[in-house]
């Protein structure tokens, strides 16, 4: 593999002032952060922690989690927002402040891996005793990596997420694999260094490196709590299990309630009570770490179930404000906050970029009560759906993936009903819905490996539970 690098000035546009200013925006705020609790706590930040409260736009429950590990304050529960991503920030996306994140603590590292320790062997000289990265920026290096980058014909677009502005450019060569915007102080302009492969990169035999959608198919996806998504792409359904979430959130709420009950018999400030505080922090790290696994496994077996079902298009039920004046009593509404809908939504849209999927975001309002055979409306609290009017039924989180798809196709009657000549009769209790079991399992897997497309009916809709894989690579055979 050979490795070119092209430098190409560019205008000093308010979208790229925009960007280069957030980027030192959220390297001065990481710095500062950083040091004052050093000073103040004698505590170092994790770099996990700093990715969520300076890289995430929205008050998620990492978040809260990241505020809650902090020395001091607890975290409100009624945000709308992040409050550590100021306006400047947002201008640039989440990779790209997390870019950012990433290199300030690279140069942690190596103050404490090289720089600290080559001192203390020549002597701790006093006049020139290194520093840990600080330095206030009022612009800064922005990156942009392969899943943020476009290339369409001679036009190269480095993409920043919804809603924000991105940069576009006149390149007439081959796409890169990553961009830097720096600034040229000799030229006295913004430069652009794009990096990409001149040759093609030798992969083992039977894998690949890109992908391209199979069709133009659009896939439908609902998010929910129990079941994590629920798929449809005009033909089959598919249920992913959200159980081992379940589990992992429960396991989060005992052991913290755990802790805190035994710091709470303390004497703050004692060793006791430290040795607890430190212990609270590392196991709920370890579970935050084993439910971000999760969520990333559980995303790229969606994007590649999309992927193969010959999709083009992943259309996703926007979950924005669901939770605004949620009370559903002090269990259950613990249970919302902590659904990581936003999380793995994020998850799904970049990893989506690698197979060449798009995904846009639509509302899911009425998704899941609108009988998708004749229109009307039917709320249910449990996961099985009969419309009283025709007879239709189904799984709950099917009928809103069934819904958000053909709302997107047509927006303006897909209330009206969508589904032609369809009669689904459930013949499986609401238990058996509710569990996955392994005749469903099975089918699953049995379409997998040969390939071939299973259909069943409606009310038994495929089953995907936790189990990680590497087909993802695998050319078809």
């Amino acid at each position: 593999m050979s490795n070119t690098v092209r430098k190409k000035h560019i205008e000093e546009t308010d979208v790229v002032r925009a960007h280069r200013r957030a980027a030192g925006e959220v390297w001065t705020q990481v710095a500062w952060a950083w040091h004052f609790l050093n000073d103040e706590y004698d505590y170092y930040l994790p770099k996990g922690d700093a990715m969520a409260l300076f890289g995430t736009a929205g008050y998620t429950t990492r978040v809260k989690e990241a505020w809650q590990d902090l020395p001091f304050g607890t975290p409100p529960e009624d945000l709308e927002r992040n409050p550590f991503v100021n306006n400047a920030m947002r201008k640039a996306g989440v990779q790209q402040r997390q870019q950012v994140i990433r290199r300030f603590y690279e140069h942690v590292n190596t103050f404490f891996d090289e720089h600290l320790p080559r001192w203390k062997e020549n002597g701790k000289d006093p006049d020139n005793r290194p520093r840990p990265p600080y330095k206030a920026s009022r612009f800064a290096r922005t990156d942009w990596v392969h899943t943020r980058i476009e290339k369409e014909g001679d036009t190269l677009r480095l993409k920043t997420g919804r809603g924000l502005d991105e940069i576009t450019v006149d390149w007439p060569h081959p796409e890169p694999r990553s961009v830097q915007l720096v600034w040229d102080k000799h030229a006295g302009c913004p430069m652009l260094c794009p990096q990409y492969d001149d040759q093609k990169q030798d992969l083992p035999d039977g894998l690949i490196r890109d992908r391209l959608p199979k069709g133009d198919e659009v896939v439908g996806v609902d998010l929910g709590e129990l079941y994590l998504a629920t798929i449809y792409d005009g033909e089959e359904g598919v249920l992913f299990n959200g159980g081992r979430l379940q589990e992992l959130r429960s396991l989060q709420n005992s052991e913290k309630a755990w802790f805190d009950q035994r710091i709470d018999r303390k004497e703050k400030g004692s060793n006791r009570f430290w040795k607890l505080v430190n212990a609270k922090k590392d196991r709920l790290k370890e579970i935050r770490d084993r439910i971000d696994d999760y969520l990333h496994k559980m995303s790229t077996r969606l994007v590649e179930e999309c992927w193969d079902r010959e999709a083009a298009t992943i259309v996703i039920g926007d979950l924005t404000g669901i939770l605004d004046g949620l009370d559903y009593g002090a269990e259950m509404n613990q249970r919302l906050h902590q659904w990581a809908f936003r999380q793995f939504a994020e998850k799904v849209e970049y990893k989506a970029e690698r197979y060449g999927l798009e995904v846009v975001f639509e509302p899911e309002r009425d998704t899941s009560k609108t009988c998708p055979q004749c229109g009307d409306k039917n709320p249910t609290s449990t996961r099985h759906y009969r419309c009283t009017s025709c007879g239709f039924e189904c799984h709950r989180d099917m009928v809103g993936a069934m819904n958000i798809r053909a709302k997107y196709q047509d927006p303006d009657e897909w209330m009206s009903g969508h589904l032609e000549a369809v009669r689904a009769t459930a013949t499986a209790s609401q238990e058996a819905q509710d569990t996955p079991t392994g005749e469903q399992l099975g089918l699953f897997e049995r379409a997998r490996s040969g390939r071939k497309r299973v259909t069943p009916s409606v009310e038994s809709p495929v089953t995907v539970d936790y189990e990680p894989h590497m087909t993802c690579v695998l050319e078809d055979p």
